[in-house]
Parts: C-alpha cells; sequence; structure tokens
C-alpha cells in the first residue's frame, strides 16, 4: 500500500491557513479534503495517535497536541469522522515526541526492511536530504532523487508527478515535501506506484542515533522544528548527495 499521512499542519492547510513552509492555497485545501475522504485500498490514510494514546507522549508533545485538539477537535471529526480506521501518522515521527524509546527502533527496523534490496526514489525538499549521511537507506539496492523547493512544493506537484511517472525506475519512492506529499502519494498510488509520504522520519533517526531528546539542529539538513532552520555541513556523504548524478532537480 502506499501511505498518506495527516498532521496538525494538513489540518490548518484543510481549514484555508498556510503554515511556514507552505502558504494557503484553495487548491491545495481542496486536494487535501478529498484525498481525507478516498476509500481506495492502494492507499492507508494515517493519523497522529493523539485522540486515544496521547499518554505515551512526553510532556512537551502532550502540552502541545491538548491545546491543538482543543482548537481543532471538530474540524478532525468533520474531515474525518469516527467510524473509519486509519494508520499511525507517527511511523515517521517514533522518537522525539514520545516519553520513552521503546518503539523507536522498531519502527527504523520496520522501515529498513519495506526498502531491503529495492530500488528507492526519493523526492525531497532541496535541504532535505533524506537518508544522506547516516545508513537509513543503506539497505536499498540503489537511491535516486527528485528536488523539490523547500518551501511552498505545491507549486511543482504536476512537474513531480509527471516525472516520476515519466522516467520512475523504482521499487518504492518516499516523499518528504509537507503537505504537497499528500498529492503526490495519492496521484502516484493511482498509477500503482507504491508511494511513502515519509515527512520527518530521517530527522528522527538523527536525533535518534544521538540521543537527543531536543529537536535539535542536524548540519546540512533543514530542520524545520529545530532553534536554526539550516546550518550548512561539511559531512561528505551530505555534500555528495547534493552533487550526485542520480538527482533530478524540479524547483
Amino acid at each position: 500500500m502506499s501511505i498518506i499521512r495527516f498532521g496538525d499542519g494538513e489540518l490548518e492547510v484543510m481549514c484555508g491557513r498556510g503554515i511556514g513552509y507552505q502558504a494557503a492555497s484553495e487548491t491545495l485545501s481542496s486536494d487535501l479534503v478529498e484525498i481525507s475522504q478516498s476509500q481506495d485500498e492502494r492507499v492507508l490514510l494515517c493519523l497522529p495517535p493523539v485522540f486515544t494514546k496521547i499518554g505515551l507522549l512526553n510532556q512537551t508533545a502532550r502540552a502541545f497536541w491538548q491545546e491543538s485538539l482543543a482548537r481543532n477537535r471538530k474540524n478532525w471529526l468533520h474531515y474525518f469522522g469516527v467510524e473509519r480506521r486509519f494508520g499511525n501518522a507517527f511511523l515517521s515521527r517514533p522518537y522525539a515526541d514520545f516519553k520513552d524509546d521503546l518503539f523507536s527502533a522498531e519502527a527504523f527496523s520496520y522501515f529498513r526492511k519495506i526498502i531491503s534490496g529495492k530500488k528507492i526514489l526519493v523526492v525531497e525538499g532541496e535541504f532535505t536530504f533524506f537518508g544522506a549521511g547516516n545508513d537509513l537507506l543503506a539497505g536499498a539496492a540503489s537511491v535516486e532523487r527528485v528536488l523539490a523547493p523547500a518551501t511552498n512544493a505545491y507549486a511543482q506537484v504536476h512537474s513531480i508527478v509527471s516525472y516520476v511517472r515519466n522516467h520512475n525506475r523504482a521499487d518504492v519512492v518516499l516523499v518528504a515535501l509537507g503537505p504537497a506529499a499528500k498529492k503526490i502519494v495519492y496521484e502516484l498510488a493511482r498509477c500503482n506506484i507504491q508511494t511513502i509520504d515519509i515527512g520527518h522520519l530521517d530527522i528522527e533517526y538523527e536525533w535518534y542515533i544521538r540521543g537527543s531528546r531536543r529537536k535539535v539542529s542536524i548540519p546540512g539538513k533543514w530542520v524545520n522544528e529545530a532553534d536554526i532552520a539550516f546550518i550548512a555541513g561539511e559531512n561528505d556523504d551530505i555534500v555528495s548527495c547534493r552533487d550526485a548524478q542520480t538527482v533530478k532537480r524540479i524547483l
């Protein structure tokens, strides 16, 4: 199955509001609402497990979601209802927001099983560098990349989808591109291309291997939730990733 995750950012966009790296857009909002109602069996829609499992989160994350739910519970119910089953959107956030890391190693292990021996295409913002500088993608047979704008990527959605449709040689497509990723995954899934809205998994892994419970900046990677959004890095793996011939830029 392909995977699409909805979080607080997507809900803001669905309600007509912008977020830090994606401006408000009536078209994007409409697309997200349409996707939220999808019954396509090729797509697993995922929501945050904060409606019933909020006690597993640490104090900071719990406070954030309690405040968010106080404002938006009616909107969650309006768009998603209560009679449907969803996957866990925190599949891409298995570490930093939890009280302990009991599930972290298992989550990263499951991801490695998904990509093991597969040809992977990563669709990401130009400063994301998913899997560069660590071993998260080490088990893949090959990795190619499509680079999109780090902000307001929705403007390039149709170009990205068209490129992947016409040039894709991958077994699995990973998309780390905020709200724009939902539309990309949805369209590629309808073409029977397995696509995963992978979000913050790489950054969560960087924090995990550092043992950092704070959402710190990672040299060479843009971390929208850290105090400093981007720090240029000297990591050879990240630099070579930037210049690799396997990169297609759609900017």
